[in-house]
This record gives C-alpha cells, sequence and structure tokens, in this order.
C-alpha cells in the first residue's frame, strides 16, 4: 500500500482510507491466526459489512430507478447490477469467512 501510494499521485482522503481499511483487516487476520477472535474488531466488521449491504441494497433501487426515467439503459442498468451482484457477494463470503 505505502509503496503505491509513493510511486503514485493518489489523493490522500482516498489512501487514508484504504491504510485504515488494510489496517482493521490485519489486526482481524493476526487474532485469528493466533487463535483468538477480538470482539471489537469483528463486530466492527459486521457493522460495516451491514452497512454496505444496505448501501448496495440502495444503489441497486437507484439505477432501477434510473432505468425506469430512461435516464439510463436496460444495458447499463445490467452493467451496474453485475457490479452490485459482485459487492454483495464479496461481502457475503466475508461474512461466512467469520
Amino acid at each position: 500500500m505505502e509503496e503505491i501510494a509513493k510511486s503514485e499521485t493518489l489523493p490522500e482522503e482516498i489512501v487514508a482510507d484504504l491504510r485504515e481499511h488494510l489496517t482493521n483487516r490485519t489486526q482481524r487476520f493476526e487474532a485469528r491466526t493466533q487463535g483468538t477472535v477480538h470482539a471489537g474488531y469483528e463486530a466492527r466488521a459486521a457493522v460495516y459489512r451491514r452497512l454496505r449491504c444496505e448501501v448496495v441494497d440502495a444503489e441497486r433501487r437507484t439505477v432501477v430507478g434510473l432505468r425506469d426515467e430512461s435516464a439510463i439503459s436496460d444495458e447499463v442498468m445490467q452493467q451496474l447490477q453485475r457490479t452490485l451482484d459482485l459487492e454483495e457477494q464479496r461481502l457475503e463470503t466475508e461474512e461466512e469467512d467469520l
């Protein structure tokens, strides 16, 4: 992460967000590797997944609404829905890994 951030000009808020995400994930995995489950890390991850699922649902409704208003085509809607499906699947996989 640090090498990428140094090699390119990237918005600092994005780098900070990704850095925090990676730090949290590393802490969770380190706790699991040691045979422990850190309730704080797991609770934070669960809240993140729940909120992200709610956002995906809202995005899905918005995409359909845009198609219904003829702001986007069926093809664009399907592409966006596929992206949302993949994000939803990734979140479900993370939950199963707990």
